[in-house]
């Protein structure tokens, strides 16, 4: 069949078959964005140079990397006055695509919907790392993420604007995506989609961008609604545990009877005949089990796939007191104990007192190190030795403080 090139554009390479039936694999906004603007082949940054057929047709990075110090892999305008932005902050019920899409919208200067959000593509967006709660908004308003990005690109378009009306880039308003001359000719005016005309940016992204007066913003400190909530009120958004792809398997974690436990021995074989063809999946001490159904790895996880053992220098009640102060308090707190430090910040007392609030908070355990240990010393009756942290060097006591005598 006969390549396409639907849009007649100037300097445009056809696109194959083959290269449409590949973009049809892509998410709706990044394959109609290359359908109708992908013939972007002519760069207008400084050194720009023309790209090949294949590297304009494909975004894909196959290692999965994306340069995010190249604004053409945060921020695309199409022919068709589309703008697609490319981010790698999740939305995940927190509202970030929605304050994404504003800070897009506002530093560009169009519509909330004229912003056709990509969130979190392996070699399609930029890979920001973790999406942390405040921490994401924090990074995208920063030097360092989308908003020096999209500022970048409305530089450069203000750059082409000015050559292309003819007077200095501080005579230009923008509305809309729509350049005008102040107080020149209205019907003068350039558009994002006519300035890119098919090209790429081809620029660094400016790390010292200067943002929109915050005076100016129309659609950043607005109320704006949440672009994630109808599909989620209408039942149609599809969850992570929705999701189904060819070959997927299911898993379930095993869980060890207790905390510091170590395998000893695991035996696959108990898994044989099983509905769904369970298989095991085992990393150092880690063990889980994957079938071809949710259901059937329930089942598999309920088989006694081998023994564990624990490495703890003492036990109590299946307890394995692990080095780290956090999981000390933790296991303390569990099987009702506390350790020194804390004692010591809640109460420091006669000993009568101390005995009646050991007996009155229930405390079994308690673990010490050596600037804590002197409540230990001091009441030697009391407390019984079950063993020391190996790292940590906290010492582990349980308590038999005397019962609290009755009031007179």
């Amino acid at each position: 069949m006969n390549p396409k090139n639907p849009f007649k554009l100037e300097g445009a390479q056809p696109l194959s078959e083959k290269a449409l039936a590949a973009l049809d694999r892509f998410e709706p906004s990044r394959r109609d964005f290359l359908k109708t603007a992908g013939v972007m082949m002519i760069g207008f940054g400084v050194g720009a140079a023309t790209v090949s057929t294949a590297e304009a047709q494909s975004p894909i990075n196959p290692s999965g990397s994306v340069d995010a110090t190249q604004l053409d892999n945060w921020v695309a305008v199409g022919a068709d006055e589309s703008i697609t932005v490319f981010a790698g902050k999740a939305e995940l019920g927190t509202g970030m695509r929605t304050v994404q899409l504003q800070l897009a919208a506002e530093e560009l200067s169009v519509p909330v919907d004229r912003i056709t959000l990509v969130l979190c593509r392996s070699g399609v967006t930029p890979n920001q790392g973790l999406t942390v709660g405040s921490l994401s908004t924090m990074t995208q308003f920063g030097t360092a993420g989308l908003r020096v990005a999209v500022d970048t690109a409305r530089d450069a378009l203000y750059q082409l604007a000015s050559l292309w009306l003819d007077v200095p880039a501080s005579q230009l308003s923008l509305k809309d995506g729509v350049f005008s001359i102040n107080g020149g000719d209205p019907t003068l005016t350039v558009s994002y989609g006519q300035l890119v005309e098919g090209r790429r940016f081809n620029l660094p992204v400016n790390p010292k961008a200067v943002p929109n007066d915050p005076s100016t913003w129309k659609v950043l400190g607005q109320s704006v609604p949440r672009v994630d909530i109808p599909s989620k009120a209408k039942g149609t958004f599809q969850y992570v545990h929705k999701v189904r792809v060819p070959g997927m398997l299911h898993g379930r974690v095993i869980r060890p009877p207790n905390l510091g436990a170590h395998v000893q021995n695991i035996d696959s074989s108990v898994l044989n005949g099983l509905p769904g063809n369970p298989q095991v999946v085992r990393v150092i001490d880690f063990v889980g089990v994957v079938a071809d159904t949710e259901w059937h790895a329930i089942k598999a996880e309920g088989v006694q796939l081998g023994e564990w053992y624990n490495t703890a220098p003492f036990r109590g009640h299946a307890l394995a007191v692990p080095s780290d102060r956090p999981d000390i308090t933790y296991v303390l707190a569990r099987f009702g104990g506390v350790e020194g430090q804390h004692l010591i910040s809640e109460m420091y007392a006669p000993d009568q007192v101390t005995a009646c609030w050991f007996a009155k908070t229930d405390v079994r355990l308690i673990a010490v190190d050596s600037t804590t240990k002197t409540i230990v010393d001091s009441n030697p009756t009391w407390f019984a030795y079950i063993g020391t942290m190996d790292e940590a060097k906290w010492q582990v006591y349980r308590v038999s403080a005397p019962p609290c005598p009755a009031a007179t």
